[in-house]
């Protein structure tokens, strides 16, 4: 893991982290080659007793992070995220998975404690099927705005 601070002008800093890890076992939806959703299984034939499809796969894999705060005075004004992980499949659909997410808040001071913001994040995950069956490729994109109220 890092962390850093960098004072860029008497009131202006940014804080930037990073870091990476290990998935020892990891899980992700399993969404169909073919795009079409599965009929719903059977009832449940009791406890230890798998009937039916399963929707997730799961397995081992890795993930990144990093983070960058630019603030005035102790406030964060803009602020970004990334993520990176990545699961390899053992039980389940046999596929690499690739997930990403990247947000950028931004608020802004109006009056006294009360303030303004957006944000938005991105979520991707791209699948790498196993024996030449194909990639998938999703994309899930929010949009907010929001208002802030500090408490000093």
């Amino acid at each position: 893991m890092f962390i850093g601070e960098k004072r860029l002008t008497s009131s202006l800093s940014m804080i930037a982290t990073g870091g990476g890890g290990v998935t020892v076992l990891g899980a992700v939806d399993s969404i169909p080659l073919t795009g079409l959703v599965p009929e719903e299984p059977p009832p449940d034939a009791g406890q230890g007793v798998s009937t039916g499809p399963r929707y997730y796969d799961y397995g081992p894999g890795a993930n990144l992070m990093a983070n960058f705060v630019l603030r005035r005075g102790n406030n964060p004004f803009v602020a970004f995220g990334y993520e990176l992980h990545h699961l390899h499949v053992l039980d389940g659909v046999r596929a690499n998975h690739v997930l990403q997410r990247a947000r950028l808040d931004v608020t802004w001071p109006v009056k006294g404690a009360w303030g303004v913001g957006g944000s938005t994040e991105f979520f991707t995950r791209k699948t790498y099927y196993a024996d030449d069956a194909g990639e998938a490729d999703y994309h899930f994109p929010q949009y907010r705005v929001f208002m802030t109220w500090t408490i000093s």
